[in-house]
């Protein structure tokens, strides 16, 4: 179409408009009578303006408190916002100086453009991805690749920290003092220094290096020194009680240096050469003693024997707890007995009146003469001790009597007064011999090792399980519950009943532990995370368990009483009215706002605390800690008072004031210049 006529026609346009315009109202009856309605481009109900007064947007008539002129459009304002000149749908779009953004609930505006405070950063009119970049006072920043330190864009990415101003990366350095050091660097009260040339002792650096150590505020290396009592020792000293002494010549016994040196050991508190002495009962003794129980003893002259010293000396014996010599006498069962005496079987006997036969004594008519222990066995002699009498013959004792048979207690055993193949360990079941460690007997009859005995009758243990002195099937792991049988890893025994594994016992009953709980032996409503307060149950989370009474989350617990920490508080132990923002005074409560506490004692706000001695603050005056009388004409000068215009304080010294400069002083000027002259001290 030609461009001339088209603009022809918009012309013709624009005329018509203009013309019609004053024979329409919007919404109500034209000047012709009839009803019509004019609706513009977003729908709003309004029509062409009347010949009446109102607002109009391009020839619309609109109402401006609940409507926006918006370009050539009417828009609700409830709806729309107007951004230069172009309707903006609120929650939907974003209106960014002036230009139309997709925006919705939670974006803002960062320059021109919309962005989201949760995926983004505004910074100076860019929006950035708070997963990439970040802001570094204006300065747009990768965060794979840049630091902000203090305000300040340094190299950095993962892993990387500021230190000051500067960044650096914990495996390859270290931050001291808000300086950055390499990893050959250690950090000393603030203070950088070479881990391989210096040391930090005493917060203070000091000359070292790789495996010295520190002895109080001095270094050293232990494979050249010792440190004892925070002193520094060459290898020549060794360390008692924290005092370095030199081993060469001196040795530590109980605490104290003594003189001694290398060899020399200590006896309790003394010090002694091992080749030169002994040690005993912590004494030293020379070579000439031995040592007997812990008390020395001349073995010249002297034996020990069963830990006591007898007299005796070179030559003696011990037999027991006695002292002999063996050319004087014999050693008989830890007895000594003189020459006329022999030895028979540990037993002495008079040479010259018994006889020693088979390890028995006799007379010469073979008829037990006596001794201690002995017995007659028909008419053979025996010691119970070592051999026993069955149907008047002796036997070993290894041996047993069964009716009157001897036995091998080693090889058999005896049941129902027979002789049964059996030895050590076997013993009898009925009139049968069964060993314990390979069998049971359960009412007189033999079973084998894995069954058990239920009032008198075996049961299979791998299978079965014995309750109320009833077999029950179960078996390993199984234990009884009454007179039932149940297994601790899928049931719960409580009050001899049996209940599944999800439940507790309380005091006898069976609650389930995830709707119920156990207070006081009883159960209450409440499952996994209530507590018992009491005899009650109760949720941390939800309420206060105090005295055991149970209150809201709103309550606190003063002493075994709930209180409101909303309307009270608790002081010394006691429930006070308060609530938030009291405190306590001793075992009062206060608000800070409205009184003073001094003292452990509350008073009226126009006190003050002075060293724990409450003052008026408009009649009193508190000076280095010192109550002074006063008002407000009154100051301190230093730890004293004066009246501020006749008298001046300088240095922490009061002056009377010269008349002339009162009011100088009053006006705030500073007269403190001391002159001499003429004898005289002047305040200039």
């Amino acid at each position: 179409m030609d461009l001339r006529l088209i603009i022809v026609l918009y012309s013709c346009a624009l005329v018509a408009q203009a013309v019609l315009q004053p024979f329409f109202r919007g919404g109500g009856r034209g000047q012709g009578g009839g009803r019509g309605r004019f609706n513009n481009r977003r729908g709003n109900n309004q029509g062409i303006r009347g010949s009446g007064r109102g607002h109009y947007c391009h020839g619309v008539s609109y109402e401006p408190s609940w409507q926006y002129c918006c370009g050539s459009d009417v828009i609700s304002k409830k709806a729309q916002t107007c951004c230069n000149g172009r309707p903006v749908w609120n929650g939907k779009d974003l209106c960014c100086r002036g230009s139309v953004q997709i925006g919705g609930a939670g974006f803002k505006c960062c320059g021109s453009d919309a962005y989201h405070p949760d995926k983004h950063t505004c910074c100076r009119g860019h929006a950035l991805d708070k997963k990439n970049q970040d802001c570094c006072r204006g300065q747009a920043i990768w965060l794979n690749r840049n630091l902000c330190c203090s305000g300040r864009v340094q190299n950095g990415g993962q892993g990387w920290k500021c230190c000051g101003a500067s960044s650096y990366h914990p495996d390859k350095g270290i931050c001291c003092g808000n300086k950055a050091y390499d990893n050959n660097y250690g950090c000393c009260n603030g203070h950088g220094y070479h881990k391989g040339r210096q040391v930090c002792c005493g917060n203070k650096v000091q000359d070292g290096g790789f495996g010295f150590k520190c002895c109080g505020a001095s270094s050293y290396h232990p494979d050249k020194g010792i440190c004892c009592g925070n002193k520094a020792y060459d290898n020549n000293y060794g360390c008692c009680n924290e005092h370095g002494y030199h081993k060469g010549r001196q040795v530590c016994c109980g605490g104290s240096v003594h003189d001694g040196g290398f060899g020399y050991k200590c006896c309790g508190a003394s010090s002694y050469h091992p080749d030169q002495g002994i040690c005993c009962g912590n004494k030293a003794y020379d070579n000439n003693y031995g040592c007997c129980n812990g008390h020395g003893y001349n073995k010249g002259r002297q034996v020990c024997c069963g830990g006591s010293v007898h007299d005796g000396g070179f030559g003696y014996k011990c037999c027991g707890a006695s002292s002999y010599h063996p050319d004087k006498g014999i050693c008989c069962g830890n007895k000594a007995y003189d020459n006329n005496y022999g030895c028979c079987n540990g037993h002495g006997y008079h040479k010259g009146r018994q006889v020693c036969c088979g390890g028995s004594v006799h007379d010469g008519n073979k008829v037990q003469d006596g001794g201690f222990g002995f017995k007659c066995c028909g008419a053979s002699s025996y010691h119970p001790d070592k051999s026993i009498c069955c149907g008047l013959k002796v036997y070993g004792k290894d041996y047993g009597c069964c009716n009157g048979h001897g036995y091998h207690k080693g090889r058999q055993v005896c049941c129902g007064n027979k002789v049964q193949d059996g030895g050590f360990g076997f013993k009898c079941c009925g009139a049968s011999s069964y060993h314990p460690d390979k069998s049971i007997c359960c009412g007189l009859k033999v079973y084998g090792k894995d069954y058990g005995c239920c009032n008198g009758h075996g049961y299979h243990k791998g299978r079965q399980v014995c309750c109320g002195n009833k077999v029950q099937d179960g078996g390993f792991g199984f234990k009884c519950c009454g007179a039932s049988s149940y297994h601790p890893g899928k049931s719960t025994c409580c009050g001899n009943k049996v209940y599944g594994k999800d439940y507790g016992c309380c005091n006898g009953h069976g609650y389930h532990k995830g709707r119920q709980v156990c207070c006081g032996g009883s159960v209450h409503d409440g499952g996994f995370g209530f507590k018992c307060c009491g005899a009650s149950s109760y949720h941390p989370d939800k309420s206060t368990c105090c005295g055991n009474k149970v209150y809201g989350k709103d309550y606190g617990c003063c002493n075994g009483h709930g209180y409101h920490k909303g309307r009270q508080v608790c002081c010394g132990g006691s429930v006070h009215d308060g609530g938030f923002g009291f405190k306590c005074c001793g075992a009062s409560s206060y608000h800070p706002d409205k009184s003073t506490c001094c003292g452990n004692k509350v008073y009226g706000h126009e006190y003050d605390c002075c060293g724990g001695t409450a003052i008026n603050k408009y009649r009193q005056l508190c000076c280095g800690g010192q109550v002074y009388q006063g008002g407000r004409s009154f100051r301190c000068c230093g730890p004293k008072s004066f009246r501020y215009g006749p008298e001046v304080c300088c240095k922490n010294k009061v002056m009377k004031t010269p008349g002339h400069l009162i009011r100088q002083v009053l006006r705030g000027r500073d007269v403190c210049y001391i002159l001499k002259w003429n004898g005289k001290v002047w305040l200039w």
